[in-house]
């Protein structure tokens, strides 16, 4: 990349491109001359990859046949903590058999914010109610309430689930005459019986 910001001991693989006259790119990574400025803020190895030594900022450079190019590479003096995972949704309600998805998202200690709902470990207060898979896609199992929980490097958030049995809701669809056929003397009377489907 052309900037980066990495922390003590992390490291970073820089990419070298190469633009030639008749327009055409090739990667360059593994022939080019890599250095940096400060070798006691980050050590650069033959092939582009840096590794952070100590906090401050240096330039990386890679050289191909007198050509050069720069990037700065800046090193955090501690690395960035999880400190928040917030589940979405937070309440829900579900029928039986019926999923919802979840998803987590995690606040770091210098402000930032990612999607982590792959990186999690997810569970369920009662997979009887519902399940929760490695995903974080839940399948409602039985009536009833459950949390849902992420958790990651230690810090955890949580939803919470209402499970419900489907409302059935029945149409008519037919209607049947009993007797189907009658036959009755002048002034007599015939009870007739309608049975709906």
């Amino acid at each position: 990349p052309g900037t980066a910001s990495i922390a003590i001991g992390a490291s970073e693989q820089f990419k070298a491109m190469a633009t030639y006259s008749d327009g055409s790119t090739a990667n360059v990574t593994a022939s080019a001359n890599w250095t940096d400025t400060d070798s006691k803020v980050a050590t650069i190895s033959p092939s582009g990859d840096a590794t952070a030594v100590a906090a401050g900022s240096t330039t990386v450079t890679a050289t191909l046949d007198g050509m050069s190019s720069s990037a700065t590479l800046t090193v955090d003096a501690a690395p960035k903590t999880l400190t928040k995972i917030a589940v979405s949704p937070a309440t829900t309600n579900i029928t039986v058999g019926a999923t919802q998805q979840f998803t987590a998202k995690g606040t770091y200690s210098d402000g930032s914010a990612a999607d982590v709902t792959a990186t999690v470990a997810w569970t369920t207060s009662n997979a009887a109610v519902a399940k929760i898979n490695s995903a974080g896609l839940a399948t409602a199992q039985s009536a009833g309430s459950v949390t849902m929980t992420a958790t990651l490097d230690g810090v955890s958030g949580s939803a919470n689930v209402t499970v419900a049995v489907p409302v059935v809701v029945k149409t008519l669809t037919s209607i049947s005459v009993s007797p189907g056929t009658a036959s009755v003397a002048a002034k007599a009377t015939q009870q007739f019986t309608a049975t709906g489907n």
